[in-house]
């Protein structure tokens, strides 16, 4: 991110403002997410949401549709929800503070670096005067699996399949019709991680050949000193369930309790 006219509060590191942070409360369910925002130390940003000058937001963007909105909010309690029919592949949120209009941004000299103090800073609608991290809708292990149904496959199947390319990676899980509405159960989802856990070594024979989310997977497993794809102890069940473990039943849970 090229570095902006404006100060501009980040979520991860802020030099622009001293004392100031941002920490938003982002919760991903299925096509939602809910963020409360949390700002603290610039008393000059509060004011411009309350005088209705900036407001809470969130962007919603898929690079592989090119679809992108901005959700805005007057409350900090925000939530936003969004169609599968306009996402095809990752999608992303980006909680935040933008500007509604036109303005001089005027900070009290102790709340930012003193490179912006002085003169009235030039604010145009819609900027960024708040940003938080960008955050993945879904996990790592469930943006590579996309589920189809098969009707050729006898009950109780599932085939999957990779397809690899330069700048991505998919791998398609086809259901036999009695078990594709149970395509979202958990088991059902790390039960295909593992058989694509296990493709990873002949899809890419190389490191090189990667693309990038097959290296964040690598690095994913790396640094839980778990053996990767071409190595010679590398487990496909391992591997999978390192990046999207199974989770026990209620029923199970109690009994541990118990």
């Amino acid at each position: 991110m090229e570095p902006s006219p404006f100060p501009v509060l980040l979520e991860d590191l802020s030099l622009d403002w001293l004392s100031a942070g941002y920490r938003p409360n982002v919760q991903i369910r299925p096509n939602q997410a809910e963020i409360r925002h949390e700002i603290t130390g610039a008393q000059t940003l509060e004011r411009l949401i309350q005088d209705g000058r900036a407001t809470w937001a969130c962007e919603l963007r898929c690079p592989k549709t090119l679809h992108a909105c901005v959700w805005e909010s007057t409350s900090r309690e925000q939530r936003i929800e969004w169609s599968s029919d306009l996402m095809d592949g990752e999608v992303f949120v980006i909680p935040g503070v933008i500007a509604l209009q036109g303005f001089q941004l005027q900070p009290e000299p102790e709340e930012v670096s003193p490179v912006w103090r002085g003169a009235p800073i030039q604010i145009h609608p819609g900027a960024w005067l708040v940003r938080g991290a960008v955050r993945r809708t879904r996990t790592i292990g469930q943006s590579l699996l996309y589920f189809r149904l098969n009707r050729k496959l006898r009950a109780g199947r599932m085939e999957v399949q990779c397809e690899p390319s330069n700048d991505s990676l998919r791998f398609h899980v086809n259901l036999a019709e009695d078990i594709w509405t149970e395509r979202a159960a958990r088991h059902l989802q790390v039960a295909a991680l593992i058989a694509a856990m296990g493709r990873m070594a002949m899809a890419f024979p190389t490191p090189e050949d990667e693309p990038r989310v097959a290296q964040e997977l690598r690095e994913r497993l790396q640094k839980d000193n778990v053996p990767v794809w071409g190595e010679d102890n590398f487990d496909p069940a391992l591997a999978a369930t390192v990046i999207e473990g199974f989770r026990p039943t209620e029923t199970s849970a109690q009994k541990r309790k118990g």
